[in-house]
């Protein structure tokens, strides 16, 4: 039987075909190292003598899965192949399996013995994980190779991978391959890639796609750049609110934003009394536009301010977009486009942020409330994505219009309607917003 299998482009080959026992390597997201590393399993199972184990190793059971799922889309068109959904191996005519598993737990490992190992986002698994598959190994001399992200620099994988780059060792090699390697080989879009660069904050983009780590725990803003954004509040007319409403024990916060991004207001209040913060909200915002938090006990603020008429936009917070909305942010205070005044309670927010990985993703934490950083970075989405429609309700329908316009078209639309805003009457009745 003969089974053929794509050859990695160059810089992936000489990773996962090293001759060196042992090959680690840090690379960008979404550069083809699980398809390699897979390919470089398979054939030693499949070459190697029968009845023998193997071992992808995930920090996760659900990434685990994914390897295994991906690995049996590979083989779907080579015959006699058992793969075991339940227990996650796949056995080939030899009798060799490979077993995908999770490491959450290190001595999961113990019992088998491996004769060629992958040790998947190696970053994020424990280093008793890297401990205990290394004893599994000592008697057979496997090869192993270990693949992953950046994360950051005091991190045990990286602090290894950076040992034997700056101390060579005959069994060990060492790669990296960047988003830019995989864009030579064809496998990444070279615009995609430059339009992450300009939406992501610098830090993290270089970890992700150029394998540089973080220092980690840093503030993912910048201190400098915070410090670079402090200014008296704004005397211009107020463009936009954005407001993040106290769920039990935090805060209510409006923060409003003119056409340049400073701040011209904060308005702050804790409770849960709707009725109350209802008109505190109608007093403060008038007919200004405002993003407002949607989530939970946010719907109904929401559902009365848009039946009177308000100019309201919902944001739904969720696991993917908060940390979306926190990213936009981190751009736009790097960028500087954005004032607040020193010692206010977004200045003390802003400087409490901190970055971390927590089960294999990138999180932001806090080490004080963050209502104020939230209605900031709702009224800064407001001014970069959707003051144009606001500016004329005709054009979309506020409430489900949720794509962004591009930086090009929404310049066009904005300095007119800018322009007549600012002009307006401070006194003129609310309009009504209608939905098709």
């Amino acid at each position: 039987m003969e089974i053929e299998f794509e050859r990695p482009y160059k810089k992936m080959y000489d990773f996962v075909f090293s001759n060196k026992r042992f090959s680690l390597c840090i690379g960008s997201s979404q550069t083809g190292k699980t398809t390699g590393c897979l390919t470089w399993l398979f054939m030693l199972a499949l070459a190697g003598e029968k009845n023998k184990n193997y071992l992808w190793a995930a920090p996760y059971y659900s990434q685990a899965k994914l390897a295994f799922v991906k690995g049996q889309n590979l083989l779907q068109n080579v015959p006699n192949i058992d793969f075991n959904q339940t227990n996650l191996t796949i056995r080939f005519p030899n009798k060799s399996t490979i077993h995908f598993k999770s490491v959450e737990n290190p001595n999961s490992i113990y019992g088998n013995t491996f004769h060629g190992v992958v040790i998947d986002e190696a970053t994020r698994t424990r280093e008793e994980a890297w401990s205990a598959i290394n004893t599994r190994i000592v008697k057979t001399k496997a090869p192993l190779r270990a693949i992953s992200n950046a994360t950051t620099s005091s991190n045990w994988f990286y602090r290894k991978w950076l040992h034997y780059s700056n101390s060579p060792d005959p069994d060990v090699d060492t790669h990296k391959i960047t988003a830019y390697d995989a864009i030579e080989a064809g496998i990444l879009d070279r615009e995609e890639i430059e339009r992450q660069k300009r939406d992501l904050p610098k830090e993290i983009f270089e970890m992700e796609y150029l394998g540089i780590p973080s220092a980690g725990g840093d503030n993912p803003f910048g201190e400098e750049h915070i410090k670079a954004c402090l200014k008296p509040f704004s005397t211009q007319k107020t463009l936009i609110w954005g407001v993040d409403l106290a769920k039990s024990v935090d805060w209510t916060v409006m923060i409003g934003l003119d056409y340049q991004g400073n701040t011209t207001k904060i308005e702050r209040f804790n409770g849960t009394d709707w009725p109350n913060i209802i008109e505190k909200i109608k007093n403060t915002i008038g007919k200004c536009p405002a993003i407002m938090d949607n989530t939970g006990v946010g719907s109904p603020v929401v559902d009365s301010l848009l039946s009177h008429g308000y100019k309201i936009h919902p944001f739904q917070f969720t696991a993917s977009s908060k940390p979306d909305l926190i990213n936009n942010l981190i751009v736009s205070v790097q960028n500087h486009s954005l004032s607040f005044p020193e010692d206010s309670i977004v200045h003390n927010e802003l400087l409490s942020y901190a970055w971390e990985i927590k089960n294999g993703r990138l999180s932001y934490t806090t080490y004080s409330t963050d209502d104020a950083v939230m209605a900031l970075a709702l009224a800064n989405w407001g001014l970069k994505y959707k003051i144009g429609n606001f500016l004329d309700p005709g054009v979309v329908d506020v409430q489900k219009e949720t794509s962004i316009p591009t930086p090009e078209k929404l310049e066009e639309l904005k300095e007119e309607r800018i322009r007549q805003w600012m002009n307006e009457d401070e006194d003129d009745e609310i309009v009504t917003v209608k939905f098709k």
